[in-house]
């Protein structure tokens, strides 16, 4: 099994700074504070430099989401379209872009010559209106952009949410199922965490549910699965020890720091988990 850390070569950007227009009812842009600022143009060619220079290898552009549900990068990619072209192979991108709001926007996207869309999937209707709070879009809103970012030709890692507030196994099995039809063949699952200043602060998820819908899947998706990084850290301990030792991912993202020297020997890259198998060698430890 491999395991991802963030330490020196990989690390996060956001073009937004903490601003979220979007501002989800389970976040409230409280993830954003923890991402390197760089909200011009300018400013994100400085901070891009500057972190190549030091040893970073592997960006990922976040950031808040307009009221449409997407990334507002479009001024950003000829910024990194140019770095891009300077550091060659040498620098692997990644864009949290949210969703694909018409085609236009994705051929733009194309220009910049990104490697990854990491790409939030959901077919539930609770999710895209309650907890997203995109009121009035269509419940295949994600469906449609999962087909125009394949459909460009983008590499897409699909992340599932698991154990939100109305989250239900069936709702799973129906994201999956859609994954499948698409010829998706990898997705990160990620595991609803209580977040300070947000009406879920108080919220709980059983360690043992996760366990039960992870060795779930690994019995039904015939894919690779990825354990994200959003997954609460009280949970840790006995998750990340029961997936790893059960073998339910392929993949797991901060694990409990126990378990990196573990009997597990596990393989560690300085990457996010969704960078492709051929391009880890640039991240190994």
């Amino acid at each position: 099994m491999k395991a991802f850390i963030h330490s020196r070569k990989f690390t996060a950007i956001s073009i937004t700074g903490t601003r979220c227009w979007l501002n989800c009812s389970f976040c409230r842009g409280y993830y954003l504070k923890g991402m390197i600022k760089a909200d011009t143009p300018a400013q994100l060619k400085n901070v891009l430099r500057r972190l190549v220079t030091r040893g970073v290898r592997g960006i990922l552009i976040s950031g808040g989401f307009d009221r449409y549900g997407s990334l507002p990068v479009e001024k950003f990619l000829p910024i990194i379209a140019e770095v891009k072209r300077e550091y060659g192979e040498s620098l692997f991108v990644s864009v949290h872009a949210g969703l694909a709001r018409s085609e236009e926007f994705v051929e733009v996207l194309k220009t910049a010559r990104i490697n990854l869309i990491d790409f939030e999937f959901s077919t539930d209707p609770s999710f895209i209106h309650g907890l997203r709070g995109l009121h009035g879009f269509s419940t295949d809103v994600y469906v449609r952009s999962l087909e125009r970012y394949l459909n460009a030709g983008f590499r897409v890692v699909p992340h599932i949410l698991l154990f939100y507030p109305g989250y239900t196994a069936d709702k799973l099995a129906r994201d999956l199922r859609t994954l499948e039809d698409h010829g998706v063949e990898e997705v990160t699952v990620l595991v609803f965490t209580p977040t300070p200043g947000t009406p879920y602060e108080d919220y709980s998820v059983d360690p043992g549910a996760v366990v039960n819908t992870l060795r779930w899947m690994r019995e039904r998706w015939g894919g690779r699965i990825y354990l994200g990084c959003m997954r609460p850290y009280a949970l840790k301990k006995v998750l990340d020890s029961e997936v790893v030792k059960l073998g339910l991912v392929d993949r797991i993202a901060n694990p409990y720091p126990g378990l990196l020297n573990s009997m597990y020997k596990l393989s560690v890259y300085d990457a996010c988990c969704s960078v492709p198998e051929a391009r880890l060698p640039m991240f190994e430890l």
